[in-house]
């Protein structure tokens, strides 16, 4: 019985002591906490990295495998992506800074995208469909949740030049319907982006790619990736 026991003793630390290394392992890189939520179309079934197009560095850059010959545009009310879409999409900043009393509206203004000389060799977005989806967030048996879907809210249709380089597109448009807080959690929403590839330059190529995405905001996303911007 006692032999027994110590087994289970035995078995349980183990447990444990492998949970703390599997635990530490997750969270020693710190900037994993500030990591957005973003996915695309094929994500799910082959190695894309599509979070390299969001991870503010040049030298990296996110892949998408999309037939154009068969790729269609379907427009949802709710975010989700069908399989024959080419897409992105991008969790980004809340509607408020939330931090202040009142919560304060953090109003859109630049939404952009960079190609490198490596990118122009492939398929690349000429045609974009800029989609804005909001989501409510409640507070809900004294906590904070958001049980609804995100819903769609405007979009914008972006032409992209086939040139290496920064291209930016102003999007102050998608705060028409931003209105004020009186307090949290009142007309406060969670944003997301859905960047829907609808044309490409060099369409008989089989691979798109993409160095980086960006938008900047009136609070959380302030600076802009290179100063020669105007």
């Amino acid at each position: 019985m006692y032999l027994y026991m110590f087994f289970v003793f035995l078995v349980y630390a183990a447990l444990v002591f492998l949970f703390h290394i599997r635990s530490f392992w997750e969270v020693k890189d710190w900037q994993y906490l500030d990591k957005p939520i973003v996915y695309s179309t094929h994500y799910y079934f082959l190695d894309l990295q599509p979070e390299n197009c969001f991870d503010k560095n040049l030298k990296t850059s996110c892949k998408e495998l999309c037939n154009f010959r068969e790729v269609s545009f379907v427009e949802h009310q709710t975010l989700k992506i069908d399989v024959q879409e080419c897409a992105f999409v991008w969790q980004i900043s809340p509607t408020h800074q939330m931090d202040c009393h009142p919560p304060k509206r953090n109003l859109l203004k630049t939404f952009g995208l960079f190609l490198s000389q490596e990118d122009l060799k492939n398929q690349i977005p000429k045609r974009i469909r800029l989609e804005l989806y909001t989501q409510k967030l409640y507070q809900i048996n004294h906590e904070y949740r958001f049980p609804d879907q995100p819903v769609l809210e405007s979009f914008l249709v972006l032409d992209v030049s086939k040139k290496e380089g920064w291209q930016f597109w102003n999007i102050s448009s998608f705060n028409q319907s931003l209105r004020e807080s009186k307090g949290f959690s009142e007309n406060i929403y969670q944003r997301w982006l859905k960047i829907q590839i609808e044309e490409v330059h060099h369409p008989e190529r089989s691979t798109l790619t993409i160095t980086e995405f960006f938008y900047q905001d009136e609070f959380f996303q302030k600076e802009l990736p290179f100063r020669s911007f105007n």
